[in-house]
């Protein structure tokens, strides 16, 4: 892996994980609570579709499918979360 596919595999590590952290599916680091925030969580998940949509043809198989990946676990987690808070609205 060239030093480009690591610096963009960090930068998806981190987006994916501060992602997954706002889904409260990560404990924070700076306090040790879980919380949820699902309009960070949701911000996080576009800019790493975004960054699908600009990256498109320009990344190795390898990175193509870690990105993949990332982006699908996320999307599928926050359908999770997203329909979680809605329930609970619905049956206050």
């Amino acid at each position: 892996m060239d030093k480009q596919d690591q610096l963009f595999s960090q930068l998806l590590y981190l987006l994916h994980h501060s992602a997954m952290q706002e889904l409260g599916k990560i404990t924070n680091p700076v306090n040790g609570e879980v919380n949820v925030n699902i309009q960070q969580a949701e911000q996080l998940l576009e800019m790493l579709k975004m960054l699908k949509d600009k990256t498109k043809g320009n990344l190795s198989d390898d990175m193509s499918k870690t990105q993949n990946m990332m982006l699908e676990e996320l999307i599928v987690n926050f359908k999770e979360i997203r329909n979680t808070t809605s329930n609970e609205s619905t049956n206050k």
